[in-house]
């Protein structure tokens, strides 16, 4: 609750310092300019540099990125980070307001040299952070690097190069920060799916190969973990042990042998990858509550005259 009044007030506030500068604002220093447009086409085509790196914030729209696959939707106070090449493709989403909200975006174009110092601190290229794709509302802190700098230009001595810089380079911080979060977060999905791929295949193995002798370091082999790694993994995903899934995988079998074969049970036992007579009757009590014969008998009652046993 406090951080959404804070978050508001912000918000108010930068609007406020917003109106207080023309349409068309640019304000340049040493490594930052910052832009205060209507559209993002509005910026002078020699200022893309194809060296530089942008933060685009819409304040009151929303703004629509073509994309080849889909168009991605950046609404107002949403962070948008960009390269050159995509700044012009940005478009302005329809004004549902009818006109009544003045159109504000704000543009940060960042640097060579100031892309330099923020890789040297955070060990995140440029290439990087576009990379992550951040989509996300400003928070607090973002808030508040922005609204430091606007305050800076809206001041009542002439802006200090060396304070907006600061203040900008702060910003960009925050931003790589956030990106190097969302790819940690991207890498650790992809391992994760790729561990469930890998955890999947085993399954798979395991139908085809139940009546075998299997062990759990066969399996965490191909895996590529430890055993305890792998039991930890495969009941994540699979909600039992590798060990259950298994006596579970014979005693199915076993199941269906006992209804369509006449084979003596200890021989079913064997079949299904048993290692005694003594052990599978164990476990089919176990899960069943009826002894392997009582199961038999059972379904005998009900089989019918003329019945096709499946091969």
């Amino acid at each position: 609750m406090i951080d959404k009044i804070l978050t508001d007030q912000l918000r108010r506030q930068i609007l406020e310092k917003v109106d207080e500068l023309p349409v068309l604002t640019r304000v340049t220093c040493a490594q930052v300019s910052l832009y205060i447009c209507e559209e993002p086409a509005q910026l002078p085509l020699q200022t893309l540099d194809a060296r530089s790196f942008f933060l685009v914030i819409p304040l009151t729209h929303s703004l629509i990125l073509p994309d080849p696959e889909a168009s991605l939707l950046c609404g107002n106070w949403m962070l948008l980070a960009l390269g050159p090449a995509h700044l012009h493709a940005c478009l302005l989403a329809k004004d549902t307001a009818a006109g009544k909200v003045k159109k504000r975006i704000i543009i940060l174009q960042y640097h060579r040299l100031m892309l330099a110092s923020t890789e040297q601190e955070t060990g995140l290229t440029p290439e990087v952070i576009l990379s992550a794709k951040l989509h996300q509302p400003l928070n607090t802190t973002g808030l508040t690097r922005l609204y430091d700098i606007l305050s800076t230009c809206c001041g009542q001595q002439p802006a200090s190069p060396s304070s907006i810089s600061y203040s900008a380079y702060m910003l960009l911080l925050h931003v790589s920060h956030l990106a190097g979060s969302a790819a940690c977060r991207r890498q650790q999905e992809k391992a994760a799916g790729s561990a469930f791929q890998k955890i999947l295949e085993t399954y798979q193995y395991m139908q085809n190969h139940f009546t075998c002798k299997l062990t759990i370091h066969q399996m965490a082999e191909r895996v590529g973990c430890s055993d305890s790694q792998y039991i930890r993994l495969f009941r994540k995903h699979f909600h039992t042990s590798p060990y259950q899934m298994v006596i579970m995988l014979r005693l199915h079998k076993a199941m269906h042998c006992l209804l369509y074969s006449n084979n003596p049970v200890g021989m079913i036992a064997g079949q299904c990858g048993f290692s005694s007579h003594s052990q599978f009757s164990h476990l089919f009590l176990r899960m069943t509550g009826l002894s392997p014969q009582q199961y038999r008998k059972c379904l005998d009652r009900f089989s019918l005259p003329g019945h096709i046993v499946p091969e």
